[in-house]
């Protein structure tokens, strides 16, 4: 796949696989490898700006007019793939039907890939959260971190004035 878009927390997109950017180069995924995913992909790249968990939820719009009566008569599915590295299919870390969630790191990059299972092709929506982890209450004076979130590492943070390893003798 070669992504087209970019997303980021708490944006949505509104596109069609096989819109302009699409590839139709991947079939199936690691993760769902019983799945025929032979229609086309678009593909977005998302790098993570907070920890926590992320959620991806997609959602086909209706493109004929029986489809506003019935709901979608087209398959599309959501997959995530690990961002280090390219696109590979075999980096698939989660896929579903239409709502995928993972755990993201500050920094961590990834793929999110919406596909048409048997061929399909259909505008979406997809939307993009993600819920910050909580801060730590703990905090590991001397690892160089910034354990509890707060803006001060190790010895500057007032969390450790007292531990052993920032008492200046």
């Amino acid at each position: 796949c070669n992504p087209a878009g970019t997303m980021s927390e708490g944006t949505m997109s509104s596109w069609s696989n096989d819109g302009n950017g699409s590839t139709n180069a991947i079939a199936s995924y690691s993760c769902q490898p019983n799945w025929d995913e032979s229609g086309p992909e678009f593909a977005y790249q998302y790098v993570a700006s907070v920890d926590g968990q992320a959620t991806v939820n997609l959602s086909e719009t209706p493109d004929e007019v029986i489809e506003f009566i019935l709901g979608s008569l087209d398959d599309l599915d959501v997959f995530v793939l690990s961002g280090n590295g390219s696109c590979d299919p075999n980096n698939c870390v989660v896929g579903g039907d239409s709502t995928v969630s993972w755990n993201v790191t500050v920094g961590s990059s990834w793929y999110i890939v919406v596909d048409g299972y048997g061929g399909d092709v259909s505008p979406y929506s997809l939307t993009l959260d993600v819920l910050p982890a909580t801060p730590s209450t703990e905090t590991d004076c001397s690892d160089g971190l910034d354990d509890d979130a707060d803006g001060d590492v190790d010895c500057d943070d007032s969390d450790c004035g007292s531990d052993p390893s920032c008492i200046v003798p």
